[in-house]
């Protein structure tokens, strides 16, 4: 009985790794004066407008001076292409776009100081542990059909964009967690985990977002995807939502 279930959590799991997209990103509005409201971060954790400055110590905090980290960067205005560029050159990538003018940014430890010399920088802050869990999840609220037996339960795992899969595979398995299927397009991982897992995975940087894997109805997709850390306040873009 306990292999049959294993099984099926497996097919489950297979089907859900097709359907897991990158993080929904809102589209953004380029150009024009910003008001406060232009800076409101909507998550689907929380939603805040920050005060503008630079939370270097929140950023840095457990970290190395050669360890990367992640962190939310919010500007007065979208950088366009060339400017992006011109940030990586100064050692900060932007990654994914969130909401408000705020992308998910990663950079040395060592290479945070440059981050007061960008004009255009109006907040930087670290990624709370919440905003890394999915509410369900957070609740505690697990279908049946992620239950995967010894009071373990089946959930999805996303990294940065800068991550790959595999480094997301072994912070599971580092935490006696059972890695079902790797999905590298969107740098995630089916995993079966115990619940106190889920908290530890929500410490590490590379991890992006963490779900319950859902059940799928054949031929359905839902493009907002269990992976999608923040509430989208426009129309879903095809594209990339920043600037040229």
């Amino acid at each position: 009985m306990a292999a049959t279930k294993l099984r099926s959590l497996i097919v489950l799991a297979s089907a859900a790794a097709l359907v897991i997209t990158v993080p929904t990103l809102a589209t953004a509005q380029p150009g024009g004066g910003a008001g406060d409201g232009d800076y409101e971060i909507a998550l689907k954790s929380r939603t805040f407008t920050p005060s503008p400055g630079i939370d270097e110590q929140g950023i840095r905090q457990g970290k190395g001076p050669r360890d990367d980290v992640h962190f939310y960067a919010q500007f007065t205005d979208l950088p366009n292409a060339p400017r992006r560029a011109e940030i990586a050159g100064q050692g900060v990538d932007l990654l994914d776009y969130v909401v408000g003018n705020t992308y998910i940014a990663v950079s040395s430890v060592s290479d945070l100081d440059t981050l007061r010399e960008l004009d255009d920088l109006r907040w930087a802050g670290p990624i709370a542990e919440d905003d890394k869990i999915s509410p369900a999840l957070r609740r505690g609220e697990i279908g049946k059909w992620a239950q995967a037996g010894k009071g373990r339960i089946l959930i999805s795992a996303q990294g940065h964009a800068d991550i790959g899969s595999d480094e997301i595979s072994a912070l599971v398995e580092r935490g006696n967690g059972e890695v079902v299927s790797e999905t590298e397009a969107t740098r995630s991982v089916i995993a079966i985990v115990a619940p106190g897992q889920v908290r530890e995975l929500s410490k590490a940087d590379p991890i992006q977002y963490l779900a319950v894997v859902e059940p799928r109805l054949e031929g359905q997709v839902d493009m907002s995807g269990p992976t999608s850390a923040w509430t989208p306040s426009g129309p879903r873009p095809t594209t990339s939502t920043a600037p040229e």
